[in-house]
């Protein structure tokens, strides 16, 4: 028993022993490819081959080692099944330089697999010691087993990996770690000899220059009197040289030295004026004062001399004047007297014109102020119009001014003549542009919602095209994904006349959704009650179906009410202010679909775009950690000098910067990174006007909320509230992926570099708008913190003030009780499913939403429970006009209110055509009718006959009385005429909005069109090589002929594997069952569907359960990191269940 005890530790220590062998490998290339890269790889030492996976790491290094071999590296995530492409430029570089040996190289499927990572590890020790041996790259380090420390879970997890593992492979590394090249070997030579040689070099350098010194000695002390005169004469000798060159220099060189010493002496002339006027400046105030009392006195001194002289000449003066006057009169005199009588009448016409004409050319040069004169003559008379009709809505208007209404508000050239041309039919026009808004919503919300369905088909097929390379699924299961929304086209469009919902219900549906969108109270409380699993699609068919994104102010008006009564309902649930920061409120989820409307995208990229583009111009990543900095360091002089490196590898914040490399890299990405962060506040600040208005309303409701319930609110946690919103739910995003959000037009700007730079950026930004000021574990970002309180303050400010916005109604123009007088019922775009799931939400929680009975969603609820309504998986939209069921019902019949609204339009007509000259200032209505007769022959037919005709009818009725001048009639035509020039206004506006809209939505589409086109190309070569030639699908054929009778419905016929078999492959787990029964214990798997397998658990034979698994789910649950999948009284393992099952594909 001893012996057996020992030989089993023997074995796990030798395990354990190759574990650590390998994990030291597997740091060794990390370290390695970040040296060779100057490249931080993301991940544990464990996860390396995770890193390798997608061949962007090798594709550098091969683009380092023959960059020719390299086309583009393929580094975006969703098609992930092109990174073969960059294991091809790596084995393709390879080759080309012959780096190693063909047998070295590893497979494609060792990688991608991840089970044969010895292979790997291999050819990356023959590629680095290739490359150091021609001094390409730096030794691969031969790190000590000893000197590493792993944690617990990576020594498992290594310990996992080595099961399967080539221990030949590692052997030959274990070899190739011992074995030096050439130049190691040299290189420790010449170290172990280096001093020795040094010591030889001094001892013979020194012995030759004291022998030098002695016999130079001397020779001086024979010749020294000669030596003495000679030095004399060449001294003389060279003094005289000395001034001859400089004065041929100077003779030379005369007109250019002349000007330097103009230039020196106008540079001296400059200094000395500079500081002159530096003096006068600084006694600017003192200068001034003595000049004007200097002025002052010289003027009062002429003055008083003038004044004297004046007074002494009084008599003389006085006569000169007379004389002066008496002669200009009688000149004055004479020029009329001999003149008026000779002008004509044509003169005076010359005149007239002469001045038009001077008038119009004064007018000519200064257009712009004759069209200023006109718009304030026009805003002038419109002002007092507008003031007219306010004044009189509560009183009798007389018909005069009813005229002037109409010539301001309606079109001033109708007259009799021209009243029918289709071009002054204004309110017909405005009818066109609410037709053109209803046909453009409704195309907006059908693109965007088969753009949604189109984008979730895109990134189905993209993940189904990944498993197929991995997993070796069928290309029948992504054809059928792929086609599964044709189907259903196809089948909407067969299903179009036939009705899903009864009339009847759709009736009440229509009164349950209008009391929905008018009553936000119901889906604010709904929004608390349903699961945190269920509200992101509940939230995106309330904003994008129930408001339609809000684009018309009334939808914006009834959704920023719902946000306002959720803001209510979250404050109250909260205990602290803070919990809005902690927690993941269901409002914050609304928020974040509110946020994608047009006019937010379009702000984050007038807000972002200066600001991103200046970051990812820096070409290198903005390094602040100063370890990482050091690390490099060491390695460049490593590399440059051959020796190893006397400096500590583990230094401390305080030590690294103290070198100058390190300080001055970190000082230049410090400035950098404050200047992008100052550039993004300032940016914000500057746009405070131009931010949504629904952000801003937003933000003032929940601002004045939590001030209601914590009366002890200090201003910080308000701001980091906000800060919340506006930055974390909204901006952040936008930084750290702005493509994916717009703010950049152009695509592919954006680097590995950028993308780090941009998280840096992001993470200060965080810190910087919730005042999170860095501590002692990170010391070299403790630097940011002065700048952190700087910013923070400036925020702090801009997000008080972005609070401080006017009232809903006020902004939007909406009149809560009359909604603009709108007529027309509003409608959405739903799909039943869409409807019948609201149903049963609201049927869920009704007692939560409405206690009393009398309640409006508790009678509509009721009488739709009435009905059976069906289970219907239809996503096709359809229009549902929304009614009020509580409305009033109208006194008048339908007749009478057709008659009454004509008499309108026809006077309305009249008064715009009748000049306001023929109108009288006491006048009223009738007297139009019954008393003006000068009318031409087309108005009394057209206009003054269908009145007389209609008008007694209405009198009778009540509807009119002509003692009152027609009252009613005023009245609802000057309400009429005052809110139409507002509601086309903003009909205008939400129609140009609508178009930018939908442009977006159709290039998203064709984008994503242009994906599916690939799609399609890719899955066409596949589904070549999957089938092959027409010899290898007779084999196929012949195989199916073979199997027995009752299986050839089978995609793979039943198979049965002992749970003995099951346990040894490791599929099975754990079990409950006992021994006994698991020798009789077999499970039978088959296949009738793609991707979906029938397994039956049978017990002496026969079937006791049956299990369906589903492929798709099972490689979900393993993409999501779960590896276990429970069922009764067995655990199975999830990667060897997928394995069995592919095996048994394979087979068959």
């Amino acid at each position: 028993m001893s012996f057996g005890n020992n030989k089993t530790s023997m074995d796990q220590k030798r395990k354990e022993l190759l574990a650590l062998e390998y994990l030291t490998s597997l740091q060794e290339v990390k370290e390695w490819l970040e040296n060779f890269l100057e490249v931080k790889l993301p991940g544990t030492t464990t996860q390396l081959g995770k890193v390798l996976q997608n061949g962007v790491v090798l594709a550098q290094v091969a683009k380092k080692i023959a960059p020719e071999c390299v086309g583009k590296i393929q580094t975006g995530k969703p098609l992930s099944f092109l990174h073969t492409d960059n294991l091809n430029f790596f084995f393709k570089a390879i080759k080309k330089e012959k780096v190693m040996p063909k047998s070295v190289i590893f497979e494609t499927v060792d990688l991608y697999e991840l089970k044969n990572m010895a292979g790997v590890l291999l050819t990356m020790y023959y590629l680095a010691i290739e490359l150091h041996g021609r001094g390409l790259a730096q030794a691969i380090g031969d790190v000590a087993e000893e000197s590493l420390e792993f944690s617990e879970q990576e020594k498992k997890k290594a310990m996992e990996l080595i099961k399967d593992i080539d221990e030949d492979k590692m052997n030959e590394i274990k070899a190739l770690k011992q074995k030096k090249s050439p130049q190691q070997v040299w290189t420790e030579w010449y170290s172990k000899s280096l001093d020795l040689v040094s010591v030889i070099q001094g001892l013979c350098k020194s012995y030759y220059l004291i022998q030098k010194l002695e016999t130079e000695k001397q020779d001086f002390s024979k010749k020294e009197e000669g030596i003495v005169l000679l030095q004399s004469l060449f001294r003389k000798h060279r003094q005289k040289s000395q001034l001859h060159q400089k004065k041929t220099h100077f003779k030379k060189n005369e007109k250019g030295i002349t000007k330097l010493q103009s230039l020196f002496r106008s540079r001296r002339k400059k200094k000395e004026l500079k500081k002159t006027k530096n003096y006068y400046q600084e006694n600017e105030e003192t200068i001034i004062k003595l000049q004007s009392i200097f002025k002052k006195k010289l003027e009062r001194k002429n003055h008083l001399s003038t004044l004297v002289h004046y007074q002494k000449n009084v008599p003389s003066i006085t006569l000169l004047q007379s004389l002066l006057k008496s002669h200009k009169l009688s000149n004055d005199f004479q020029f009329k007297s001999t003149n008026l009588g000779k002008t004509s009448t044509n003169l005076v016409r010359v005149q007239s014109l002469t001045r038009r004409l001077l008038t119009q050319r004064i007018w000519n040069k200064k257009v712009e102020a004759a069209i200023n004169l006109q718009k304030t003559y026009r805003g002038f008379f419109t002002k007092n119009t507008t003031n007219l009709m306010k004044k009189n809505t509560k009183k009798k208007i007389n018909v005069k001014d009813l005229g002037k209404i109409f010539k301001v508000f309606g079109d001033a050239e109708m007259n009799y003549d021209n009243f029918n041309d289709p071009k002054y039919r204004s309110s017909r026009n405005r009818e066109y542009n609410n037709s053109n808004i209803n046909e453009l919503r409704k195309k907006w919300v059908l693109e965007v919602r088969e753009t949604q369905e189109l984008n979730e088909q895109v990134s189905g097929i993209d993940k189904k095209i990944e498993l197929l390379i991995k997993n070796a699924i069928s290309i029948d299961e992504i054809d059928r994904s792929r086609s599964r929304r044709s189907r259903r086209k196809k089948k909407n469009q067969e299903d179009d006349d036939q009705p899903m919902l009864s009339p009847k219900v759709i009736e009440h549906y229509q009164y349950l959704f209008y009391l929905l969108q008018t009553q936000p109270k119901y889906l604010a409380q709904t929004i608390y009650l349903i699961k945190p699993e269920d509200l992101e699609e509940f939230a995106q068919t309330m904003t994008l179906t129930l408001f339609g994104y809000a684009f018309s102010p009334r939808e914006e008006y009834l959704l920023l009410k719902l946000f306002s009564l959720a803001i209510k309902e979250q404050v109250k649930r909260q205990k602290k202010p803070g919990e809005f920061i902690s927690e993941d409120p269901a409002i914050a989820k609304m928020f974040v679909f509110y946020f994608r409307r047009f006019q937010y995208q379009t702000f984050l990229k007038e807000l972002l775009e200066p600001v991103l583009k200046s970051v990812i111009k820096e070409r290198k990543v903005l390094e602040l950690n100063t370890l990482k900095l050091y690390r490099v360091m060491i390695n460049e002089q490593e590399t440059q000098t051959g020796k190893i490196s006397e400096l500590p590898k583990n230094a401390t914040h305080e030590q690294t910067i103290e070198h100058e490399y390190v300080k001055n890299i970190y000082d230049e990405s410090f400035e950098k990174m404050s200047k992008f962060c100052t550039m993004f506040v300032d940016q914000l600040v500057d746009l405070i006007d131009k931010i949504p208005f629904g952000l801003r309303y937003s933000c003032k409701e929940l601002a004045r909320e939590l001030a209601n319930k914590f009366e002890d609110m200090d201003k910080d946690t308000l701001v980091k509230v906000l800060a919340n919103i506006v930055f974390f739910r909204y901006i952040s995003s936008a930084i750290i992926e702005p493509e994916k959000f717009g703010v950049f037009s152009e695509k592919g700007l954006i680097d590995m570099n950028g993308v780090m730079n941009l998280g840096i950026l992001s993470k200060l930004l965080q810190s910087i708008s919730n005042k999170k000021l860095f501590k002692e574990n990170e010391p070299f970002m403790v630097r940011f913190n002065p700048l952190i309180k700087k910013l923070n303050k400036k925020l702090a400010t801009f997000f008080i003030e972005m609070t401080d916005v006017q009232n809903l109604e006020d902004e939007l123009e909406i009149d809560p009780n009359t909604e603009l007088s709108t007529h027309k019922n509003p409608e959405i775009y739903i799909s039943p499913n869409e409807i019948i799931s609201t149903h049963r939400v609201l049927n869920k929680f009704i007692g939560n939403l409405a206690e009393e009975k009398d309640d409006p969603l508790q009678e509509i609820l009721y009488d739709l429970n009435q009905f059976l309504i069906p289970d219907i998986d239809d996503d096709q939209e359809i229009q549902l006009v929304l009614q009020n069921k509580y409305q009033e019902e109208k006194l008048r019949d339908a007749e009478t209110d057709q008659k009454y609204k004509l008499i309108k339009d026809l006077f309305k007509k009249l008064l715009q055509i009748i000049p306001v000259s023929h109108l009288k200032a006491n006048v009223s209505l009738p007297w139009l009718v019954w008393e003006k007769k000068d009318y031409p022959e087309n108005v009394l037919s057209e206009i003054i006959k269908p009145l007389t005709k209609n008008i007694p009818e209405l009198e009778e009725k009540g509807y009119v009385d002509r003692e009152d001048g027609y009252t009613n009639i005023q009245k609802d035509i000057v309400y009429e005429m005052k809110n139409a020039s507002r509601i086309y206004r903003r009909n205008k506006r939400e129609l140009d909005q609508l178009e930018k809209n939908l442009g977006i939505v159709m290039k998203s589409k064709t984008y994503l069109t242009e994906q599916m086109e690939q799609f399609e190309e890719y899955l066409t070569s596949v589904r070549k090589n999957q089938f092959g030639t027409s010899s290898q699908s007779k084999k196929k054929k012949k195989k199916k002929k073979k199997r027995k009778k009752g299986q050839e419905n089978y995609i793979v016929p039943p198979t049965t594997s002992k749970y003995k078999k099951l346990l040894k492959q490791k599929v099975i787990v754990t079990s409950t069952i006992n021994k006994k029964v698991q020798r009789l214990t077999s499970f039978e798997f088959s296949s009738e569907k793609t991707g979906v397998f029938q397994v039956k658990a049978k017990f002496s034979g026969q079937s006791l359960q049956t299990l369906d698994l589903e492929l798709e789910q099972l490689l979900a649950m393993q993409s999501s990191g779960e590896s276990e999948l429970q069922h009764d009284q067995i655990t199975l393992n999830i990667n060897f269940l997928i394995r069995h099952l592919n095996e048994l594909m394979m087979k068959n």
